[in-house]
């Protein structure tokens, strides 16, 4: 059995062992952490919530250890009460990408928990050959499943007797998503009796992150509301999505500051990047190339094409309710 210090602890405060080691604090029922010596735990997890929404990188305060490991449990019940699934799934994502950084630093060190955490989420073990870590073929493709870039596709993988090789970065960058989905789970699943303590420290976070939705105009093809309809629930829309969403929407005339607003609610939002990433596909910077709406068919190839008989026999969204009807 492998033995973690306190330090892992706070490093690693999502895992289930980790309950354990508060109870052993002496913290055994929600009322308990009314006690004055917990405030700071809890302005500290009001201000990891509050770093989340900022896009900040979650760093672990190992120098009070025991205040981070309570904070995560705090931040996790004010979320839960809070009902905020856009909050919910930031903080998340904030989260997993520490524990992605920690991975990696550990795991560099050949740090066995490191080794322990990423084969609790692989079906099968992970392997280390040479500067590589090979896992199967299988685990590989259930775990990439969410990464639409180019360069995670299985054809760009090192492939060796039905392994990937992945160097360590790589290998845990393909955890995050998981991490990330298993936090936003464990908070859904939660059942908090809310004491007067963690009432007003909820008031506090209510506010951060305001859910938004968008309106389905009736004249946005099939492909379009799909794309909204993931954003609205706050989940990641993969990259070729979003690149249909920002290129329909100018097509359509929208500007700039009306389009970053479909993105608020992604679970990466970062406003600086979302709006160069629109100013590089409108044309204002970089090549000065505007980006055109994909075509029907290639948004088929990539899974994005949602199509119904109101779509007629257009070629580009673009073209709904525009043409759809005449042909």
């Amino acid at each position: 059995m492998i033995i973690m210090s306190v330090n892992d602890y706070a490093k690693y405060s999502f895992l289930d062992v980790v309950g354990n080691y508060v109870k052993e604090m002496g913290i055994s029922n929600i009322a308990e952490l009314d006690d004055p010596k917990y405030n700071n735990a809890f302005e500290r997890a009001v201000e990891r919530i509050r770093n989340s929404v900022d896009n900040k990188l979650y760093i672990p305060n190992l120098e009070e250890p025991n205040t981070e490991i309570i904070s995560f449990l705090i931040s996790t019940m004010l979320l839960k009460l809070s009902n905020n699934i856009r909050l919910i799934k930031r903080f998340a994502l904030y989260e997993s990408k520490g524990v992605e950084k920690s991975l990696g630093m550990d795991i560099s060190k050949n740090n066995e928990i490191a080794v322990e955490i990423i084969n609790s989420f692989y079906s099968d073990t992970m392997k280390k050959s040479g500067k590589y870590y090979s896992i199967s073929i299988p685990n590989y493709l259930t775990h990439s499943t969410d990464l639409n870039a180019p360069e995670w596709k299985l054809v760009n993988q090192r492939v060796d007797s039905g392994y990937v090789l992945l160097d360590r970065s790589s290998l845990v960058r393909l955890l995050r998503t998981q991490i990330s989905n298993y936090l936003i789970s464990k908070i859904k699943k939660m059942s908090v009796k809310p004491t007067q303590k963690l009432a007003d420290y909820t008031k506090k976070i209510e506010g951060m992150l305001e859910p938004a939705e968008f309106k389905m105009s009736k004249e946005y093809p099939p492909c379009v509301k799909h794309a909204i309809s993931v954003m609205n629930r706050g989940d990641n829309l993969s990259h070729s999505g979003r690149l249909l969403l920002a290129t329909y929407m100018f097509a359509r005339g929208m500007e700039i500051e009306n389009i970053i607003e479909f993105y608020r609610n992604a679970p990466d939002f970062n406003e600086n990047v979302t709006t160069y990433q629109l100013e590089q596909l409108s044309g204002e910077v970089g090549s000065g190339i505007k980006y055109n709406c994909p075509s029907c068919s290639n948004l088929d190839t990539k899974g994005l094409c949602y199509k119904t008989e109101e779509c007629g026999r257009i070629v580009n969204p673009i073209q709904f309710k525009s043409f759809s009807s005449k042909n």
